[in-house]
């Protein structure tokens, strides 16, 4: 860059007039809605889907995600799946990002600190399991193999956190050749 006289620009560094980075925040927002989509899909035309489909419909019971973390990328991705029918828990370690959370998307919207017991018994009833917690350095794993293990068959894990190491024990990094992975 510098032999070429080019002048780069990180957007990820650049800070609006409040201490907060505009550009991440909107890349967080498209990850939290792309993954309810990716979800989405995946549940009804994967080769081990549920076959089942978002969307709240006359008799039919919703579908249920949990979403780990109530990071802006968190909020986004559990008010994406209301939207679309869900029946959402959205688990964080901070009560006052659950708090803000509930007011923002709705009263309707289960929020609960981050606890095995309780999380396990969520996860076992996950159709879908986005997570999005953060770390300073690295994503704190809050979801144990074991806790994977007793997941309902055909369930869909997405872990956008996984470039900060991801907060489940069973992520892997996976490719545009290789975009997802299976998990038995």
């Amino acid at each position: 860059l510098l032999k070429k006289n080019i002048t780069a620009i990180a957007l990820e560094y650049i800070e609006d007039g409040h201490g907060g980075y505009p550009f991440v925040e909107s890349l967080g927002e498209i990850s939290g809605v792309s993954s309810v989509l990716i979800a989405a899909e995946l549940l009804a035309t994967s080769q081990k889907a549920k076959g089942i489909l978002f969307g709240n419909i006359s008799g039919v019971k919703p579908l249920s995600t949990v979403v780990i973390g109530a990071s802006s990328t968190g909020v986004v991705a559990a008010e994406t799946a209301m939207a679309l029918g869900s029946q959402v828990a959205l688990f964080d370690l901070d009560v006052s990002k659950l708090r803000i959370a509930r007011q923002h998307i709705s009263a309707n919207l289960s929020t609960q600190l981050i606890a095995d017991t309780a999380l396990a018994e969520a996860l076992k009833e996950a159709d879908v399991v986005i997570g999005a917690l953060s770390g300073e350095r690295r994503a704190p794993v809050v979801v144990s193999q074991s806790m994977v293990d007793q997941m309902q068959e055909g369930s869909v894990i997405i872990d956008i956190s996984i470039d900060s190491g991801g907060c489940i024990e069973t992520s892997e990094l996976t490719t545009h050749d290789r975009p997802t992975t299976s998990y038995n």
